[in-house]
């Protein structure tokens, strides 16, 4: 089974044609998108849910998601990969210091340390309304951080990340790689 996180936290899976999904249906893999805290379509108070908590309670919510289907459905436990872009890539981050349940994880422009995300992205609007400003909070900031769980990986790791991106800048991948 593949797991796919959206990006965001606020983005959401909604029934839609994705050719992606559909070339991995067609070799054969199971495909969970799940939709934690911090997703949108479920009202403010879901969406709000994920605020100072990035990679807490949203995390428990996907392996919950990932054991459920373990539980119910015809997937096999040592064959497990994720995906993810954006947020996604950040949560592939988390999961790659939190757990050793998947055989290989695919991150996309992550953000991996919100100290020098905040410093060199774009805009920093979303971060300040999901836990403030690092330095005021610094304690929050870095448990909110994956590179602050990196210590402990041991799955395989594809970083992805596009050279101009600025909303999650290409610092934050070579952190990750380093």
């Amino acid at each position: 089974m593949i797991l796919v996180v959206h990006g965001g936290p606020t983005g959401s899976f909604v029934q839609t044609f994705s050719p992606f999904i559909q070339w991995l249906t067609s070799q054969g893999w199971a495909v969970l998108e799940p939709n934690p805290r911090g997703s949108t379509g479920y009202g403010w108070q879901f969406a709000a849910a994920d605020r100072n908590d990035l990679g807490g309670k949203d995390f428990q919510d996907i392996m919950a998601g990932v054991d459920w289907a373990l539980a119910h459905k015809p997937v096999d436990a040592a064959r497990l990969g994720m995906y993810g872009y954006s947020y996604g890539g950040e949560m592939a981050g988390f999961l790659e210091g939190k757990t050793d349940r998947f055989r290989a994880i695919v991150s996309g422009a992550p953000v991996i340390d919100q100290y020098s995300e905040y410093g060199t992205e774009g805009g920093s609007w979303y971060d300040r309304w999901f836990f403030g400003q690092p330095w005021l909070r610094p304690q929050d900031a870095w448990r909110q951080s994956p590179l602050s769980y990196a210590g402990k990986a041991k799955t395989p790791l594809l970083l992805l990340q596009g050279e101009a991106d600025t909303t999650d800048p290409l610092g934050q991948s070579l952190e990750m790689y380093r």
